[in-house]
């Protein structure tokens, strides 16, 4: 971590400052130390240059896992395509040139594929994830002067509110384990004024009826590398299956219901059969291990919004996940 992370570090205990200790540092970052709180002496490590303030297994340990097993898949410098910069751009419909400059909280890093494309158009990003995966975001986008990795709860930031220009929550928030409250959390982070971006899987009925809503109250108590084995095992077969499924609108219904394997062979014409294979995969274990996936609805988020006090705000005119931009009011 960058020595200029301290001024906005807080306890998440109380919300105390820290101070720093036992500092050792390599290319100009903090690679290990001690956080202590000033009022309630609560210490964190810092190790591999990431502040640590949650256990080293949690909740989100199949994410850990699945970055383990496929740690540059989405990564657009290491895929050679714009994949994740042409989503972002897409869902936020900010310009290219909206990031520069500016302070960026990014809850939910994974390993990294938004954050190489938020630094890429020039924001100060402090990445936070709750799972190890954080160091395969480490891996993939360090060094960078403008990046700070932190592990730790979205639900219980270690941060000073009000700290950033933005805050960015991209594929997360449903995988909590209280959304409303996570987003809650999150908005006090944003300057006034500031602005945030959320996206959450979408709640209605045609959504919960996909295939991994019926399978998950079985996967989630299997095993991770027995469920990505069996996944891995079964795709040659099912990317079969579903590329022949999905020549027609109706044959697609049977497999958005009915066969557990995700199928890019539309959405990424450039990629070979191994590449929407591992995809496929990947994609596939996403959805049928994390422990928390609690899809939300429009009128959901919008009432979180309302409640936090946001009175500008944006959706995103699709049938897909939901997505919105808000700016904080200003004081």
């Amino acid at each position: 971590m960058k020595s200029s992370l301290l001024k906005v570090l807080r306890c998440p205990a109380d919300h105390g400052e820290l101070t720093l200790n036992q500092a050792s540092e390599r290319n100009a970052e903090i690679e290990r130390g001690a956080l202590t709180c000033v009022s309630c002496s609560q210490g964190y490590p810092i190790s591999g240059f990431i502040p640590r303030f949650v256990p080293e297994s949690n909740y989100a340990d199949s994410f850990a896992f699945q970055r383990m097993k496929h740690a540059r898949l989405q990564m657009d410098k290491f895929n050679g395509t714009t994949i994740q910069r042409d989503t972002i751009l897409h869902r936020t419909r900010w310009s290219a040139e909206f990031l520069n400059g500016q302070t960026l909280l990014e809850c939910g890093c994974g390993a990294g594929p938004d954050t190489q494309v938020l630094l890429d158009l020039g924001a100060h990003v402090t990445s936070v994830d709750i799972s190890g995966g954080v160091d395969f975001c480490r891996d993939n986008n360090y060094p960078n002067e403008r990046l700070n990795l932190i592990q730790a709860s979205i639900m219980n930031l270690p941060l000073a509110p009000e700290s950033y220009d933005i805050v960015y929550c991209h594929r997360v928030i449903q995988h909590t384990p209280d959304p409303a409250a996570a987003f809650r959390e999150m908005v006090r982070y944003v300057k006034p004024g500031g602005t945030v971006f959320m996206h959450s899987y979408r709640k209605n009925f045609r959504t919960m009826l996909q295939w991994k809503y019926w399978l998950r109250p079985f996967t989630t108590r299997m095993d991770q590398q027995k469920l990505h084995g069996l996944i891995t095992t079964a795709a040659p077969f099912l990317q079969a299956v579903t590329a022949v499924l999905d020549r027609n609108k109706l044959t697609r219904q049977i497999n958005y219901h009915l066969i557990p394997f995700y199928n890019y062979r539309r959405a990424f014409p450039m990629f070979s059969k191994e590449q929407l294979r591992e995809y496929g995969i990947h994609d596939t274990f996403d959805a049928l291990a994390p422990a928390y996936d609690i899809p939300n609805s429009r009128k959901t988020v919008e009432r979180w919004l309302k409640e936090a006090g946001f009175t500008e705000y944006w959706f995103h005119p699709t049938e897909g996940p939901v997505t919105v931009v808000a700016k904080k009011p200003g004081r």
